[in-house]
């Protein structure tokens, strides 16, 4: 089924139709101008009053809208069944269930989607545990005042005859360690208390930016036919955090010089003639293939093939320099993604692209297109700065291939899958082997 007979395209096609904007539509069913967002490109699923309401808004009957609503349920089905290895034959009898028992159709989906966001929270949390330097300070002076202690308390218990003078001394330290164990253990637990009260937060320049980034849904209008002024208008505008705002600057110059090299208008007149293969379209429109990438992730909100498109560029040592997230493919924002992933093996030819087909850990397929290139002006004596960028784009269950796509995974931590050669570090989802053999040698 195409992805128009979705409800969420629904609603978007019958507003615009109307001629209403959404903050309207969204104020009058009293939700949020983003989570109405997210339901007109699919992204959340809607039913119930909610869904009567808006029908009634826009001037449609509810049966109207509802009749896309049955694909996405089956498409999440579906890719939950695929994620725990169930058969084709058994994955077919998804349909029928979703008929025949509705409820249990949107409990499995519900799951399905409730694992998912845990598994990115798990994600995120590793990040953070991994390079907040306010955190990884707090836990050294810790750990090192707790040995200091023991240090001290070991040599008391093992040595009953001491000189008076030492055994004051010992004390002393014991006494100042301690002190200051509990005064590290209390900035811990402030730090924590402060995060909490300031919900999921930014701990760095780089999260600054990139919400900054997707709170625009990375289109940014005033550039397609703007000047370095308009850039600085949005900075000014933008993250208060000076180098979150050097990196928004940064992206913001980018966006610039390709929306010259790319006018919008002629990029969505190819797709229309075309459809969305970046490499078919790169040739056609005679420009680089990373721009025409970056292009297509800059797609207006409202543009169809927006919510199936992600996009994530990084440099030669597999650090984010930006990302556009995709439902339903995580890009990490501060540790390495798959190693699978056709992105890392870009950098191992660079300027020839690199095309992949995923399938990821619970079912769901995605087309990847990835090509390294020179980020700056070859200099003899100077090793080449490249940057890698990956185009992802979602797969609709209906024209899924018979060959099996690569299977990959979003980062090693939180993957569950077993036996993966590229596999760099234990997961958090699947218990540790009793005697764990290394798939390289060193």
């Amino acid at each position: 089924m195409a992805r128009s007979e979705l409800t969420g395209t629904r609603i978007r096609e019958r507003r615009l139709a109307l001629r209403m904007r959404q903050a309207d539509l969204a104020r009058a069913a009293g939700i949020s101008a983003s989570y109405l967002n997210l339901i007109e490109h699919n992204k959340r699923r809607i039913a119930g009053k909610l869904l009567a309401d808006i029908a009634t808004h826009l001037e449609v009957d509810y049966t109207e809208l509802m009749q896309g609503a049955d694909q996405a349920l089956l498409e999440t089905v579906t890719a939950a069944g695929a994620a725990t290895g169930l058969n084709e034959d058994a994955l077919t009898q998804a349909e029928g269930l979703i008929r025949g028992f509705p409820s249990w159709a949107g409990l499995i989906a519900n799951q399905a989607e409730q694992i998912a966001a845990l598994e990115r929270s798990v994600d995120a949390l590793n990040d953070r545990l991994t390079h907040d330097p306010a955190l990884a300070e707090a836990m050294h002076e810790v750990l090192s005042t707790v040995s200091a202690v023991r240090s001290t308390a070991s040599i008391l218990a093992s040595t009953p005859e001491i000189d008076p003078n030492w055994l004051g001394r010992f004390h002393t330290n014991l006494d100042e360690d301690s002190r200051r164990l509990a005064d590290g253990a209390e900035a811990m637990v402030s730090y924590f208390e402060t995060q909490a009260r300031r919900g999921p937060g930014f701990l760095a320049p780089t999260e600054v930016a990139s919400a900054f980034l997707d709170s625009a849904q990375h289109h940014f209008q005033t550039l397609e036919t703007g000047s370095e002024t308009d850039v600085e208008a949005l900075c000014a505008e933008g993250p208060e955090d000076a180098n979150a705002r050097t990196m928004v600057r940064t992206a913001l110059l980018q966006y610039l010089h390709d929306a010259r090299q790319l006018p919008m208008q002629i990029l969505r007149d190819a797709i229309l003639d075309m459809g969305v293969d970046p490499l078919v379209l790169a040739e056609e429109l005679s420009v680089p293939l990373d721009c025409l990438m970056r292009r297509l992730a800059a797609l207006p909100p409202d543009a169809p093939e927006t919510a199936d498109i992600g996009l994530l560029v990084i440099d030669s040592a597999g650090a984010a320099r930006y990302r556009r997230p995709i439902s339903g493919f995580a890009l990490p924002l501060v540790t390495a993604g798959c190693p699978l992933w056709p992105l890392y093996q870009s950098l191992a030819r660079p300027h020839y692209p690199v095309q992949s087909r995923l399938t990821l850990p619970d079912g769901a397929v995605f087309d990847a297109t990835a090509i390294a290139l020179p980020a700056t002006r070859p200099r003899p004596g100077t090793p080449d700065v490249l940057h890698a960028t990956m185009l992802i784009q979602r797969m609709p269950a209906k024209s899924l291939p018979v060959t099996r796509p690569l299977a990959v995974g979003v980062t090693c931590r939180v993957c569950a899958r077993t036996n993966c050669t590229a596999r760099r570090e234990p997961s958090l989802l699947t218990p540790a082997p009793d005697h764990p053999k290394a798939d390289t040698a060193f």
